[in-house]
């Protein structure tokens, strides 16, 4: 039963239509992926965008004799096969996704993910987060809750479960 304001009671989802799912192909975005297959499974008219973006890693940028087309052509198609397993895996559940393969543009991840989703003017946004606390975040940084800082479209932060979550 769906109430006012747009959640749904019975799963305790808002009813988002369109979702769009930022993979990398880590276990945080694949959860981020089963989190969106639930959430677009009940909605009416549903879209799915999954979307991979080419990060280039800075330090090739000033590498001497780096070769920047065939690094990022590698890169571009390693997000080709993340975004298609990941469409494959919602065609099994019945949900059509569109896929894309962003240039990130020397940009930082989050400021891309954010600008597509407003682009393609998405309803949420979902992503994975390794849940990582202390130093561990610190020097890792966290994509997805920069996502969550830039984005202005609301953020579904997806927590892989650690080990240590057992209990």
């Amino acid at each position: 039963m769906q109430e006012r304001n747009g959640h749904d009671s019975k799963r305790g989802y808002a009813m988002y239509r369109r979702v769009l799912v930022a993979l990398d192909g880590s276990e945080p975005s694949n959860a981020a992926l089963h989190e969106a297959l639930k959430i677009v499974a009940g909605a009416t008219e549903p879209a799915l965008r999954l979307i991979n973006v080419v990060d280039m890693p800075q330090s090739l940028l000033t590498a001497e004799g780096a070769n920047y087309g065939a690094v990022f052509d590698e890169l571009a198609g390693e997000g080709k096969k993340i975004v298609e397993s990941a469409r494959k895996e919602a065609a099994e559940a019945a949900i059509e996704a569109e896929t894309a393969v962003v240039d990130g543009e020397l940009q930082q991840v989050a400021d891309v993910i954010a600008a597509e989703a407003a682009k393609w003017q998405a309803d949420v946004i979902v992503a994975g987060t390794h849940g990582r606390h202390g130093v561990g975040r610190l020097l890792l940084g966290s994509v997805a809750e920069a996502i969550a800082r830039e984005s202005a479209i609301p953020v579904l932060l997806v927590r892989q479960r650690m080990p240590s979550d057992h209990g």
